[in-house]
């Protein structure tokens, strides 16, 4: 699809196209603490992570009080997803607690540095969840969750929020640290081991 070539030339802010930039930077964490009395700070070093590795995990950016009104607003909607071993997807009900989160308007600044130009929401926010046995192999009703390694569209940031903690042994996401560097060329899905070899 040219025009998504095209987009990612024009505005590339975030220098995605400097594939050796960042080969150094492997030491520097996922992770960023956020600090509520040094935003600005907090954000640089988000920023830093994301060009670095394509993906960044802001701890503490929501303070627990929204996370609690949302999940309160939203509860029979978290018990009819969590009571399946696993869903892909339900549409919420518009409200002023999805849009607290899902527009939050530092985030979407945040956003908008990154790619160098006003971002857009591609589709409606989603309830997610994923069990920790969860595995397509147990249910046709999963295979709408993504399993293998594959390359996504180079314009798209997925944002996640989580509503609970995250277990060492549970589900996580994982993805090739700089990968977002590499052109947009999907040549199909990739196993684990393809991956290993690749010394990725």
């Amino acid at each position: 699809k040219p025009n998504r070539t095209l987009r990612r030339l024009k505005n590339n802010k975030s220098k995605r196209f400097d594939i050796f930039a960042n080969r150094n930077n492997s030491k520097i964490d996922t992770n960023v603490k956020f600090d509520h009395t040094n935003p600005d700070e907090s954000f640089r070093k988000a920023d830093l992570v994301l060009r670095t590795h394509g993906a960044v995990v802001i701890e503490s950016y929501f303070k627990k009080s929204t996370i609690d009104i949302f999940s309160k607003f939203y509860e029979n909607e978290i018990l009819e997803i969590k009571s399946k071993d696993s869903s892909f997807g339900k549409d919420l009900s518009l409200s002023q607690e999805l849009l607290d989160v899902w527009l939050d308007p530092h985030i979407y600044k945040f956003i908008s540095n990154y790619y160098g130009t006003i971002p857009y929401c591609r589709s409606y926010p989603l309830l997610q969840y994923v069990d920790k046995n969860s595995s397509k192999k147990f249910d046709v009703t999963k295979q709408g969750i993504a399993y293998e390694w594959h390359i996504d569209h180079c314009a798209i940031l997925a944002q996640m929020i989580y509503l609970s903690n995250i277990e060492a042994n549970g589900t996580h996401m994982e993805i090739v640290s700089g990968s977002h560097n590499y052109p947009n060329v999907c040549l199909g899905l990739y196993s684990d081991e393809y991956i290993e070899n690749c010394g990725l």
